[in-house]
């Protein structure tokens, strides 16, 4: 039995299978948190993890890297995106699709390499401090603007 914590929040309430956790080293926070909150949630945890099906940008995630942690996450959509520049990471890459409520599908993460990513986080003990330099360089106003300002000037070259 390894001395671990794991907390699933979830904002909107929705987690299939909820009826399952039955182990006191689970916990579930089903709503939203505030900035405070979350910070606190942050600042006690040793790595932030995502298994998100779909997900445009996921600044939690953004945000676990700015605090220093090892970041395990999908390698597509926004969250891709970062996780390439993260130092400390963990990027799933194996998915199924599973119908969407909506148009369109969802990647749902292959659960044995969630497992083993978190295991791996764990046994190796990541420390993801590397991954705060990454943002402050990296994900600024000042970057971002300067992004959308190279975009716009490519467009109208």
């Amino acid at each position: 039995s390894d001395p671990v914590r794991l907390v699933l929040q979830t904002p909107n309430g929705w987690l299939e299978g909820r009826e399952l956790i039955k182990s006191a080293n689970i916990t579930v926070i089903d709503r939203v948190l505030s900035r405070r909150e979350m910070a606190s949630l942050m600042q006690s945890a040793n790595c932030y993890v995502s298994a998100t099906r779909s997900d445009a940008w996921n600044m939690p995630g953004l945000e676990a890297m700015a605090c220093g942690l090892c970041i395990i996450g999908p390698g597509f959509s926004g969250m891709g995106d970062y996780l390439e520049k993260a130092k400390v990471k963990l990027i799933l890459r194996h998915y199924r699709k599973v119908p969407a409520d909506g148009p369109g599908v969802w990647l749902e993460p292959d659960v044995d390499e969630l497992g083993a990513a978190m295991r791996l986080a764990f046994d190796r003990r990541l420390d993801g401090l590397e991954n705060a330099s990454v943002v402050r360089k990296n994900f600024t106003w000042e970057c971002s603007a300067q992004h959308m300002i190279d975009a716009i000037l490519s467009v109208l070259d």
